[in-house]
Order: structure tokens, then sequence, then C-alpha cells
């Protein structure tokens, strides 16, 4: 299986590493055999490490579409800290 290529990368509120790579699907019969995913871990700021995964998409097979998707992962994650903050 061949490295996962870096799309892009965000961090959101120093809590949360967003990742979108174009990478070979693990299942042999999938099709389309590449595609891109995002990543969703939790960020350590004091360690600057991540701390697990929170969450993993599909984001499509074209990079138009994957930055869309990353784009509203990460705003659908700083609203939910907004809102968790102002309660």
């Amino acid at each position: 299986m061949n490295k996962p290529e870096k799309l892009i990368q965000s961090y959101v509120l120093e809590k949360f590493f967003i990742s979108t790579a174009y990478r070979q699907c693990s299942a042999i019969i999938e099709s389309p055999p590449w595609y891109y995913e995002t990543i969703v871990f939790s960020w350590d700021k004091e360690i600057k490490r991540t701390i697990g995964i929170v969450e993993t998409l599909d984001s499509g097979s074209e990079p138009g579409n994957a930055l869309v998707s990353h784009n509203n992962t990460c705003l659908k994650y700083f609203v939910q800290q907004r809102i968790s903050s102002d309660s």
C-alpha cells in the first residue's frame, strides 16, 4: 500500500487537528481504489500531539469535494466548541 498524500491540515481552537489525505482504500474490492479521507484527532496543545481519533470521514475521490468536506468538518467542530463554551 502506498503512503497517503496530504491535501490539507487544520487546527480548530487548539482542541482538534483535522487532516485530509488522498489514500489507498484498504478493502481490495472497494471502488474507487483511492479516495480522500478526513480524520479528526483530539489535540493536546501542551505536548503538541494528537491524543486519539474522534471521527473519520470519506471525503470523496475529487480534491474539490475533499476540500469542501474538510472545511465543513472544521466548521462543525468550531461551532460545537463555541456552543459548549457559551453554555
